[in-house]
């Protein structure tokens, strides 16, 4: 999942701390890949505020772990994979189920904005409640470490506002090709094909009435 799905799978919590935590993760990955939360911090004696957003690290680990064992999401990439892996079959195509596997929380978060217009506005409006300083703040005690420039990063963030761009095709090929471009994987001039921005007005057509299942499903398996 994609921070922005995993704020939608909370977005009843009125805390803004917890929320910011929900979505930490996936940011610190963002900002750099060498820096990740792979497990729940210890609680030290720290704020509430503190506490709260380490309740919300937790809560993405769990939202993870059964997003990625769903039937919904094996299905999803498989069918995603199969189309690439046919489509493009004259192009030695590398880890096509990894591409598959971001094109499809990518896609989860399209249809989401889609549906839902208060959805991106009511993100950020948790993260400038907390404060980028003390997101940047909270997340180094977190990770246990000094993370240079953090909290400019997470103002910019806040400032550029991208997520609005998810609804545009064009930015979640562009998006998609960074991320995997960051994994080694430089062949992506396909991702810019005919072909493939036609699949994907397809394929939000098919995943649109699929996506409250989904989260009708995960909300059923951790309940709040």
């Amino acid at each position: 999942m994609n921070f922005l799905s995993h704020f939608y799978l909370d977005r009843q919590v009125e805390n803004a701390p917890f929320i910011v935590g929900v979505c930490t993760p996936d940011l610190v990955s963002l900002y750099s890949r060498e820096i990740r939360i792979k497990h729940l911090p210890v609680l030290p004696a720290h704020s509430s505020h503190y506490i709260s957003f380490t309740e919300g690290i937790q809560r993405h680990f769990q939202a993870d772990k059964v997003f990625h064992s769903s039937p919904f999401f094996l299905a999803e990439t498989e069918n995603v994979s199969r189309f690439l892996n046919h489509y493009f079959a004259e192009i030695p195509l590398k880890r096509s189920f990894f591409v598959a596997h971001v094109l499809v929380e990518l896609m989860i978060d399209k249809v989401l904005i889609a549906n839902d217009k208060k959805l991106i506005p009511d993100f950020y409006h948790h993260f400038h409640t907390v404060g980028y300083i003390h997101i940047a703040e909270m997340t180094q005690i977190a990770v246990k470490k000094q993370i240079d420039n953090y909290a400019p990063f997470i103002q910019k963030f806040l400032q550029n506002q991208y997520l609005y761009h998810y609804a545009e095709y064009d930015y979640i090929i562009y998006v998609l090709q960074r991320i995997v471009r960051r994994v080694g994987i430089t062949d992506t001039d396909y991702l810019n094909s005919s072909l493939f921005r036609d699949y994907l007005i397809e394929y939000e057509m098919q995943l649109s009435p699929k996506v409250p299942h989904l989260f009708h499903f995960m909300q059923k398996e951790m309940p709040f």
